[in-house]
């Protein structure tokens, strides 16, 4: 016999249940491998890199035309350059041509120029006669003429004188004696004589041969420069007389 002391215990066959289904809720499966946990969507771009993709697409494509306008911009300075520098030589050239004719136009109004004057030439040709001719020139410019010199040749031609001939001939010939003429001086020069036999002066009266009397006078400026006159006069049976070529009368 039990005492009543005793406490009656209460038939609980499960008592722990409860507390262990609380811990297996709270403990995941040991043999199940854990994964990472990864974001779905990409970061997001901080806004430094956002503008410079801006700026740089911004630059791509206006740079082309920037150079253009910079190569267009350097085509119209060089144009421009070129303009001027021709603008500027056209006008030192005008200056220079007129400097020029200025000091052209100086020398030509002050420098010596000797011309011819006349002839002086035999009144009549006859055979086996001394004939004698010369020139008178003057000096007509207002400066003097320095070193004047005179070369002359008086002779029976068997052809017509050309300009070739005439130099050829006088090449050998020498000035014998060289002088000063001041302005309006007049002088004789180019003395020179021939005789002519009945032969040659049969065959000009014929026209198959021409007397001649033709030379230059060469002279110095007071600016150095050379200047020179060349004559030449013909003897014309039908008039008897001499008279002017049709060449070697010039001047400079």
């Amino acid at each position: 016999m039990k005492s009543d002391s005793e406490p009656v215990r209460e038939n609980n066959q499960t008592p722990d249940t409860s507390r262990e289904t609380d811990v297996q809720a709270h403990h995941s499966n040991p043999d199940i491998p854990s994964t990472p946990s990864v974001s779905s969507s990409p970061p997001s771009k901080t806004h430094c890199q956002i503008t410079y993709k801006i700026e740089k697409d911004w630059w791509d494509k206006t740079k082309p035309f920037v150079e253009i306008a910079g190569l267009v911009l350097l085509l119209i300075y060089t144009a421009y350059t070129i303009k001027i520098y021709r603008a500027n030589a056209k006008a030192a050239n005008a200056a220079k041509s007129a400097a020029d004719t200025a000091r052209d136009t100086l020398i030509a109004s002050q420098r010596a120029w000797v011309g011819m004057k006349g002839f002086f030439l035999p009144v009549k040709v006859l055979p086996n006669v001394p004939l004698s001719a010369s020139y008178g020139q003057v000096n007509f410019g207002h400066g003097p003429a320095l070193s004047v010199g005179n070369r002359a040749a008086f002779g029976v031609l068997e052809q017509e004188l050309t300009v070739e001939q005439a130099e050829t001939r006088l090449a050998t010939a020498k000035s014998p004696n060289t002088y000063t003429m001041f302005p309006s001086e007049e002088t004789p020069a180019g003395q020179a004589s021939v005789t002519i036999n009945n032969y040659w002066l049969g065959r000009v009266n014929n026209g198959k041969a021409w007397l001649y009397y033709f030379g230059d006078t060469v002279y110095r400026d007071e600016f150095k420069a050379v200047h020179r006159t060349t004559f030449c006069s013909v003897y014309n049976p039908a008039a008897k007389q001499f008279q002017y070529c049709e060449i070697y009368n010039d001047a400079d």
